[in-house]
């Protein structure tokens, strides 16, 4: 039997990470567009980039969809347990439908680098660079 309860606890560990992740991007894009130096805004744009995509690795990552394929029905869309208050079934709501979106914009969009005229990837992990980053948003 799943222990609900577990599992919820190991998402909203989870969504912390994320969250966490996601203050010290806005805090490097506030301190690009206020107190940066004018010279490292490549070397900015290099670190928000990177950032950016291990946020949205651990919001598509398998630890993250079992933590919410634990907890919601994905053909229903409904919550498997039932003793969750009204918060606890809100929050679980809308990372499971975060989660949704995410990993379509993962799966439909192209996340590759154009780099000196080819497209490279190595070992699924994508290299960056900002002023070569190409996005297909077909």
């Amino acid at each position: 039997m799943i222990n609900y309860r577990e599992k919820y606890e190991t998402l909203k560990k989870n969504s912390k990470k994320i969250q966490t992740l996601n203050s010290i991007l806005m805090l490097l894009e506030w301190d690009q567009e206020t107190k940066m130096p004018e010279k490292v805004g490549d070397f900015r744009a290099e670190q928000i980039e990177l950032l950016s995509f291990i946020i949205h690795k651990e919001k598509t990552s398998a630890n993250y969809e079992q933590s919410l394929n634990a907890l919601v029905d994905f053909k229903t869309h409904k919550i498997k347990a039932t003793d969750f208050d009204e918060r606890e079934k809100s929050c679980i709501t809308t990372l499971y439908n975060d989660f949704l979106k995410n990993k379509k914009i993962y799966q439909k969009r192209l996340h590759w680098v154009l780099r000196n005229g080819k497209l490279q990837r190595k070992k699924n992990l994508f290299y960056f660079s900002s002023p070569f980053l190409v996005k297909s948003w077909n």
